[in-house]
């Protein structure tokens, strides 16, 4: 079981709480370049680490909630996200010279703002262990 030896891994290491949140963002957002379905890849990711971030301690609302920040501000950078290829439509209606390399420059600093203040939020929530929904923390 991966979940198992990354656990362990990361445990040995001495890795826990805000790297582990930080470093699943990345994780996600990186993947989320390649995949461009969100359920496709929630469904590749969440039984790897859902139960690892259960065994360092997260709760699985938490896990879900790290992979919905990254997943949500890269999906309109992703060069595989069929919803590029719309966005440029609706760019060159206003902007008939507009290509892909306009569409990234117009989208790129929100993107940039929306992950940066998303990534803060979530470092915030956990370590204020604010609560995610009735009766759910982001530690178990």
């Amino acid at each position: 079981m991966i979940f198992v030896f990354i656990t362990d891994l990361l445990e040995k290491t001495g890795i826990n709480g805000i790297p582990v949140v930080i470093g699943l963002i990345f994780l996600s957002a990186l993947l989320t370049m390649f995949i461009a379905s969100g359920s496709a890849m929630w469904s590749i990711l969440a039984p790897v680490f859902i139960p690892m971030m259960m065994l360092l301690g997260f709760h699985p609302a938490f896990t879900q909630v790290i992979f919905r920040v990254s997943d949500s501000v890269i999906i309109p950078l992703a060069p595989v996200s069929p919803f590029v290829p719309l966005f440029v439509g609706f760019l060159q209606e206003y902007r008939k010279d507009a290509k892909l390399g306009t569409y990234y420059s117009l989208i790129l600093p929100y993107s940039i703002a929306f992950f940066s203040v998303w990534v803060v939020m979530v470092i915030l929530w956990y370590v204020f262990n604010l609560p995610l929904g009735p009766g759910v923390h982001p530690r178990l």
